[in-house]
């Protein structure tokens, strides 16, 4: 296992270096000794089913319910691409690539996007798409999820353009802190180029913004979520609060010594030496057109817990915490405290890092989040 004391913050990007995991992304486009097979484009019905669904009809047969489409369909327009599109919010819920460079190239050399226009998913009936009319003077850019730029290959860059991978952003965000974000992970996936693969994972967010106590007398708070939407109803694009980005550094090594063994399987939980996760606002930011990326930095259970999302293969949450706390970590090397560490962002960076950011770590803490990571390096 790599040494969990040596933490990378390469170029204002937070990259977190030495966390042994599994990367559950893997698994869903990791083709088998890294064939580049394609994969079928769409998938319908994409939900994880549990139990049999069989059931005794009044005559004493078994039977089925009727099947119907789920909400969720999983485009797979490439080996390299995987997007889960949600028809309810017109938003995918997430966008997972896989960045792979030859080393003897130097750096990301994109495709040419000036030709490249954003498309509707002719494959979803007319009223799940979102619609590039929607769009139009609707104060909103068309936000990639997979960023067009880190794409070498000219198909594979207007894959990107799919509408199925687009949340709409403010103008600001989108071409001034979000950019840079993307600008920062590939400039990290070029700097680690010639020994690791990267996997990045992209998506929306909608949190509460903010808490009201009823007038009945009920104990517990109640979370109020806002945001805008547009469209034609009831058809609508729903905008997100926020937009969340993972980002894992796989070493080609194990990759290598996985297919030279001939398995298949997806990554061991030693493979992943460095990772980071990022929320940020998707708000106007009215005179801002930078942002202390370092700030965004959130804890992968905060973020699994509002994404639904299951990152990671495993569920031994112990492991889980151990991300979380060389997160924690790094916030104490960062800052000393983080209790304002939200501060200045527009309205915030909302409830997912608000919350977090409001508490001091003790003496006490800090000494428990050391000796946890000491554990962990000695076995």
């Amino acid at each position: 296992m790599s040494q969990l004391g040596n933490r990378v913050l390469s170029h204002g990007l937070a990259i977190i270096v030495g966390a042994s995991s599994a990367l559950a992304a893997l698994k869903y486009i990791e083709q088998e000794g890294g064939s580049k097979t394609p994969v079928n484009k769409v998938q319908d019905g994409a939900v994880s089913i549990i139990g049999s669904g069989k059931h005794q009809n009044e005559f004493g047969m078994n039977s089925r319910l009727p099947v119907i489409k789920s909400p969720i369909t999983i485009y797979r327009p490439n080996p390299n691409l995987e997007i889960a599109y949600d028809a309810r919010s017109k938003n995918p819920v997430y966008a997972m690539e896989r960045i792979r460079l030859d080393p003897k190239e130097q750096g990301i050399q994109a495709a040419d996007r000036t030709s490249k226009k954003f498309y509707e998913a002719k494959e979803l009936h007319s009223h799940h798409r979102s619609r590039n009319g929607y769009f139009h003077k609707s104060g909103f850019d068309r936000g990639h999820m997979a960023a067009a730029a880190n794409y070498t290959n000219d198909d594979e860059m207007n894959d990107t353009f799919s509408l199925m991978n687009v949340s709409p952003q403010y103008p600001i965000m989108n071409r001034f802190i979000w950019s840079r974000l993307e600008e920062l992970t590939r400039k990290f996936v070029r700097e680690k180029s010639s020994t690791h693969d990267a996997i990045v994972i992209t998506g929306p967010l909608w949190l509460p913004n903010g808490i009201v106590t009823d007038d009945v007398g009920n104990k517990r708070d109640w979370y109020k979520y806002s945001f805008y939407g547009f469209g034609s109803p009831p058809s609508v694009i729903q905008v997100p609060t926020h937009l969340f980005k993972v980002i894992f550094m796989i070493p080609k090594s194990s990759r290598t010594s996985r297919m030279a063994r001939g398995e298949s399987r997806e990554c061991d939980l030693d493979e992943v030496d460095s990772f980071a996760a990022f929320v940020i606002p998707n708000d106007k930011f009215f005179g801002m057109k930078s942002l202390n990326l370092q700030n965004c930095l959130v804890r992968i259970t905060d973020l699994e817990a509002t994404t639904g999302i299951s990152f990671f293969p495993f569920d031994e949450e112990e492991k889980l915490q151990v991300f979380d706390l060389v997160t924690e970590d790094v916030w104490m090397r960062m800052n000393g405290n983080v209790h304002d560490s939200a501060a200045g962002v527009g309205d915030g960076v909302g409830a997912l890092v608000t919350e977090m950011s409001n508490s001091q770590f003790s003496k006490h803490r800090k000494a428990k989040i050391r000796k946890k990571l000491q554990e962990i390096e000695s076995h």
